[in-house]
């Protein structure tokens, strides 16, 4: 084998780490935030429910397979202020 070859070889197989780190760090980021949306989602849920909200479910199953979820406000509890 001649440099040239050997070299090739090197740079190739650097490449290839290189671009599964990035790979992973991408995957990484995009996962972090979804967390974070699904995050801040409940919370607010959590806080529309304290104060005296529900939440109405439309489920069908079969070839459809529909959920459908609804989240009506109450009226907020004496002393507390809306958070929106």
């Amino acid at each position: 084998m001649d440099m040239a070859t050997i070299m090739v070889a090197l740079v190739s197989l650097a490449l290839v780490h290189v671009c599964a780190l990035l790979g992973l760090r991408l995957r990484l980021r995009w996962w972090v935030r979804h967390e974070q949306v699904q995050s801040r989602h409940l919370t607010d849920l959590a806080t529309v429910l304290d104060e005296g909200g529900r939440i109405e479910l439309d489920e069908e199953r079969g070839e459809g397979r529909r959920l459908s979820v609804k989240v009506v406000r109450g009226a907020s509890k004496p002393g507390r202020q809306a958070t929106r």
